[in-house]
């Protein structure tokens, strides 16, 4: 007999929860419970594949109901072919989007005018085989080249491919070395651990995640979104890792996405982030030290000792119930499940807790995160080094809240400056995220950035604070350090774009909402309002409306030779009338 005969059949969790759910209705009712003894395993195999979340305390409830219900409510059997039919129609009664886009830009096509070099860049492994399959020697004799602006791409399966002909890697850079290595060692462990190399660009993933099928399918379903390529493939990653197959992921679409949005697969996948596997290198450029000898391996097991501890294989299964259950809030956490193998549950032990979780995987973010869990979790969520964390935690410490507050508490719905479902506010004082809105929306404007000042001024200050636009799903896309000048000017230091959330017209009519809120409220003392000119303004804009300020404000309570935006211009947008 062979091994793999011997070793017992692992039972389904569908079922064990079903055998649990029998042995407590014999205690009520023997007779209903050998009524339904064949029939409830069975329903609940069905529903699980349905992609239902199938418990013992739903199977018990669907037991009591007797062996005619069982039978009428069980999903049928269907075929592979059946399931990815339904999954598609499920999709398109969903989204209205039953035929795939466009593919005519797509990177995986070429003509016959292409070169050797443009393949390279965009990684069209099938390309390159053609053309060193017919270019002869001179098409040898570009290949060195070949392999320097694949890797400069970061396209490493064309690097290898290259390689395999002949191609060298002598004249790639320290850090092409290093991220080519890493890719080779991300393949070799995939194979170790499924056997199969991993999909182009997620040799950096766990292959414990990876469900073939599901996988494919989510690939098919997010093309009916337009979206393509290696974006497309981490997006299916993320989805099937963690929900483990399709029919989950269209339940979570229908519980938690937003399908008025053009992308909304797209959209909840970049709310989750799978833990990394322990052979990903926390620094891929320096792998070529381990070639170095003894002395370059111990530097560099030196250099890469990770502080986030490896403690287990994560339960997907409780992780994907817990985000099908407490959404996008939830999916945030996933990142932390090799730390905390499953989610925390609310003290009656009903139900998952996302505020349980938050605070139980706080406690492997930093050496003083449970000092301020929300703290902790904002700042692992953007990157921030522990002494970034550590010097925000230590100035929140040291310094009570604000006993007052000069900037006016301004709020003013989207759709009165043509973004709707978005509102514009004042941060609350107490709010840790002003710490680092700048990481938020990618400028400085952040403790440990060139605008760390700014930061530390809007949240300590009583002339300082901040102002935020927030989308209708509360998440932070504009925002404006905001102080009050020696005047009694109201100046947004410069106004911050996450990408090109908010357009340099929606700023404009924003700024002439605020006007006309100033102008309306007698609840405050301002004087006039500024915007400054600097960071990501969109200053062509503004000044086809506003025009520029003669007289500077300076702010209060600021250094005068701290960094600023608002230093060598800034645009008036309202006075106040005599």
């Amino acid at each position: 007999m062979s091994e793999d005969a011997q070793k017992p059949r692992k039972i389904p969790q569908a079922v064990l929860n079903a055998q649990a759910a029998l042995e407590t209705l014999r205690g009520e009712d023997a007779e209903k419970a050998a009524a339904v003894e064949k029939i409830l395993p069975v329903y609940a195999i069905r529903k699980e594949q349905s992609g239902e979340t199938v418990t013992t305390e739903t199977l018990l409830e669907a037991a009591r109901q007797g062996a005619d219900y069982l039978q009428k409510n069980t999903p049928s059997k269907k075929t592979q072919k059946d399931a990815e039919e339904t999954v598609f129609e499920t999709y398109a009664r969903l989204t209205g989007r039953t035929a795939p886009a466009n593919d005519d830009n797509r990177t995986d096509q070429h003509d016959e005018k292409d070169t050797f070099a443009a393949a390279a860049a965009r990684g069209d492994n099938a390309a390159l085989l053609s053309f060193m399959e017919n270019g002869g020697k001179k098409i040898k004799a570009q290949m060195h080249k070949a392999v320097k602006i694949a890797a400069r791409a970061g396209q490493q399966e064309a690097v290898q491919i290259l390689v395999d002909h002949g191609a060298t890697t002598v004249f790639l850079s320290f850090a092409e070395r290093g991220a080519f290595s890493a890719y080779k060692n991300g393949v070799e462990e995939w194979q170790k651990a499924i056997r199969t190399n991993p999909p182009p660009g997620l040799h950096n993933e766990d292959p414990r995640f990876f469900k073939k099928n599901a996988f494919d399918t989510t690939l098919e379903l997010l093309a009916l979104e337009d979206v393509h390529g290696e974006t497309a493939r981490e997006a299916a990653f993320r989805l099937t890792g963690l929900l483990q197959s399709e029919q989950r992921v269209l339940q979570y679409l229908k519980q938690w996405g937003d399908t008025s949005e053009k992308q909304p697969l797209l959209e909840l996948s970049q709310q989750i982030a799978l833990p990394k596997p322990p052979h990903v290198p926390e620094y891929p450029a320096l792998l070529p030290l381990k070639n170095w000898g003894p002395i370059g391996a111990w530097l560099y097991k030196k250099i890469d000792d990770k502080k986030m501890l490896k403690t287990g294989a994560p339960n997907m299964k409780d992780w994907g119930d817990a985000v099908l259950k407490c959404g996008p809030s939830m999916a945030k956490l996933v990142k932390f499940s090799n730390c905390v193998t499953s989610p925390e549950k609310s003290s009656d032990g009903k139900t998952w807790s996302t505020p349980a979780t938050r605070a139980e995987c706080a406690k492997h973010l930093y050496k003083q995160a449970m000092k301020h869990p929300e703290l902790a979790e904002l700042c692992y969520s953007y990157g921030i080094k522990e002494e970034h964390y550590n010097a925000a935690l230590k100035l929140i410490e040291k310094h009570p809240p604000k006993k007052s507050e000069r900037i006016p508490d301004i709020t003013i719905d989207g759709e009165k400056f043509d973004l709707p479902g978005a509102q514009f506010r004042r941060l609350p004082s107490d709010d840790v995220r002003g710490l680092f809105l700048g990481k938020i929306t990618a400028c400085c404007q952040s403790i440990g950035g060139t605008g760390e000042g700014s930061a530390k001024h809007g949240y300590l200050s009583e002339h300082g604070g901040f102002y935020v636009v927030e989308s209708s799903k509360g998440s932070i896309i504009g925002q404006s350090w905001a102080w009050r000048g020696k005047k009694g000017e109201l100046c947004f230091d410069s106004l911050e774009t996450l990408g090109d959330r908010i357009s340099p017209a929606q700023w404009t009519k924003l700024m002439q909402e605020t006007a006309k809120e100033l102008t309306a409220r007698k609840d405050h003392d301002v004087t006039a309002l500024h915007i400054g000119a600097g960071g990501r303004t969109p200053e062509h804009s503004l000044r086809k409306v506003f025009r520029d300020s003669s007289k500077k404000a300076q702010p209060k309570g600021f250094s005068p030779f701290g960094h600023r935006d608002s230093r060598t211009a800034q645009i008036r947008v309202w006075k106040r009338s005599a």
